[in-house]
């Protein structure tokens, strides 16, 4: 009997170390908002990271995030998505600026609230050859982590 549960702990336990798969459950409704909103098939790139950057909402997050994009280098792999407009001016500054330095659309209306996105805070998502392999909502504590990704997966 002893034996059975150790054996019962044992599998439980290691069920816990089995690797994790992205939550793309976001997915469908992404590639829906990109095709209708900019034209854009995602499932064409075969490799694309995507980083949906509101222009308004918690300063530290939007500042943050700013300040971050503008120490990545030019990719042809990296496309930003500005939401809305900023409200503050140092914000439409800093998003002009990366503008003329990054691959970009917009979306000044905030029509990406009409998808099932889960968009709320800056988004990074990528996409390899048709596969979602990341959709991570940043915070304010992960821009850093954002940076580190982007920086190990943009080419």
């Amino acid at each position: 009997m002893m034996k059975k549960i150790l054996l019962v702990c044992c599998c439980i336990s290691l069920s816990g170390c089995a690797p994790k798969e992205p939550k793309c459950e976001f997915y469908e409704g992404f590639s829906f908002y990109m095709k209708e909103e900019h034209k854009v098939k995602i499932t064409d790139e075969s490799s694309k990271i995507y980083y949906l950057m509101p222009l308004a909402g918690c300063e530290p997050c939007v500042e943050s995030n700013l300040e971050m994009l503008q120490t990545i280098p030019k990719s042809d792999s990296l496309l930003i998505i500005f939401i809305g407009t900023a409200d503050i001016e140092k914000y439409a500054l800093e998003a002009a600026a990366l503008k003329t330095k990054h691959h970009y659309l917009e979306d000044i209306d905030r029509n990406i609230s009409s998808y099932e996105t889960n968009f709320g805070k800056p988004l990074l998502i990528h996409i390899e050859n048709e596969t979602c392999k990341a959709y991570n909502q940043i915070t304010d504590l992960e821009v850093e982590e954002a940076k580190r990704y982007l920086e190990e997966n943009i080419h």
